[in-house]
């Protein structure tokens, strides 16, 4: 959830306020607060009405002269989806000796961050990266401190809000 909040005054008394996103939806479920006595706020759960991506919130403010005032708008980015992450080489059940080289790749709708590369659950490297759908790349030393036998490799990505997938 999200607390929307606004500070209004006016030569007269402030009637309601009203909370609206993007082009001139209302903020549900309670779009309005009729009361002011603790400022003009709106609870706003932004998962269930709002996709992700660029959005922008304002309210709008009518006193008992039905005067109007309408607010600036705040911009800002909804990020509820969590990114992918593929390993594409070394592919399942392959033997690997020596430096070998670790290739995947991440996906996020708003953005890749940063990605973690798991040998189990020992991080081996991380990277930090930009873009929408980054390659994951890395040259692994398996000659040097890596035990013989089965290894489970992971990639774990992270967007700019820390949503993470494995």
């Amino acid at each position: 959830n999200v607390t929307l909040e606004a500070s209004v005054s006016d030569s007269v008394l402030v009637s309601y306020v009203t909370f609206y996103y993007d082009n001139g939806k209302a903020i549900p479920p309670a779009p309005t607060d009729n009361s002011g006595v603790n400022g003009w706020k709106a609870d706003w759960d932004i998962s269930s009405v709002v996709l992700d991506g660029h959005h922008s919130a304002y309210c709008v403010a009518v006193d008992t002269m039905n005067n109007i005032l309408t607010s600036n708008r705040i911009y800002f980015v909804i990020d509820n989806s969590v990114p992918q992450a593929v390993i594409q080489y070394p592919i399942e059940g392959g033997f690997v000796k020596g430096a070998i080289g670790i290739r995947g790749t991440a996906a996020d709708s708003i953005g890749v961050r940063r990605v973690q590369i798991y040998d189990g659950a020992t991080l081996i490297n991380e990277s930090l990266v930009s873009g929408f759908n980054p390659a994951v790349e890395y040259v692994w030393q398996t000659s040097t401190g890596v035990a013989d036998g089965l290894h489970t490799l992971m990639i774990k990505a992270y967007d700019y809000v820390e949503n993470s997938s494995e």
